[in-house]
């Protein structure tokens, strides 16, 4: 009997921990703050599908994330990181074979070719083929994703956005002038993977939009295997997660955070829990958007 009811709190428990939007309170705090799993390749549509996430949002002071990606000095700093050294394109680094294949894909599916990408980073390049595979399998246009959306929204409602890591280091490290060639060989290596991609990417947002964050780890471990990317975001630091809980203290927070970042022992919501606060899932089926 007792490992029976073992195993009905483990299956239970799992369920519950495998949810994208959490609610945070504490002792110390009459609001209510709340979590929620993004990513980068999810557009902002699929945010549709998470039962009372607007209607959280809108009791929220201040939008923190792990970057702040639209302030004016963002734009700019990544239009200028994701540019290639003065006097070198993209030809330098490829073959000429390897170009033609390259830019006959790029043409079929971006409608441009390496012509005009001649002077952008390669990893520039691959991200917005990556985005655009992802566009072609799931039938979902959208101009924002579901890590950047609120910040949008936040900007033009006045609401102030905190990133809680420094963007010119993540842009620094994504454009590494170090790696041109080793992101040229990986944009050719992503054009032989497109189809698996896709079908990587309309399981994805199955997972997502059924609020399901154990699968969607499950997928995203699958596509950064197929990257070989060593992109997934780093736990939070000490001083990250004080600064976090210092603003969880004071005020009503809406995070959205990579959900690569919510889940083990080293994972925000364990960490939240540990250090005393009720984290639960959000919301309750009574609920709506």
């Amino acid at each position: 009997m007792r490992n029976l009811l073992l195993l009905f709190l483990f299956i239970v428990g799992g369920n519950a921990y495998s949810q994208l939007f959490w609610q945070v309170s504490s002792k110390s705090t009459k609001t209510k703050s709340y979590i929620l799993g993004t990513h980068s390749l999810l557009p902002a549509k699929a945010l549709d599908s998470i039962p009372g996430v607007y209607r959280a949002f809108n009791k929220c002071n201040v939008v923190i994330s792990t970057y702040d990606s639209y302030s004016v000095d963002a734009e700019a700093q990544l239009k200028k990181a994701a540019l290639l050294p003065f006097k070198k394109t993209i030809k330098d680094y490829l073959s000429d074979s390897t170009y033609r294949i390259v830019d006959s894909e790029l043409k079929k599916s971006l409608k441009i070719g390496l012509k005009e990408l001649a002077l952008l980073h390669p990893a520039m390049i691959r991200q917005l083929y990556v985005a655009e595979l992802f566009k072609q399998a799931t039938n979902i246009a959208d101009d924002a994703q579901t890590d950047s959306y609120f910040q949008r929204v936040a900007a033009l409602k006045g609401i102030k956005v905190i990133g809680i890591e420094n963007y010119s280091f993540y842009i620094a490290s994504l454009f590494d002038g170090g790696k041109i060639q080793f992101y040229a060989d990986k944009l050719t290596d992503d054009i032989s993977k497109a189809e698996f991609y896709k079908a990587d990417f309309k399981r994805l947002l199955q997972y997502y939009q059924s609020n399901d964050l154990a699968k969607t780890l499950e997928v995203l471990n699958e596509i950064e295997k197929k990257q070989d990317s060593s992109s997934s975001p780093k736990q939070l630091t000490d001083n990250q997660f004080v600064k976090l809980t210092d603003l969880l203290n004071t005020t009503a927070c809406f995070y959205t955070l990579d959900a690569r970042q919510l889940t083990g022992e080293n994972g925000l919501i364990e960490q939240l829990q540990k250090a005393g606060y009720d984290v639960k899932p959000y919301p309750s089926s009574k609920h709506k958007k």
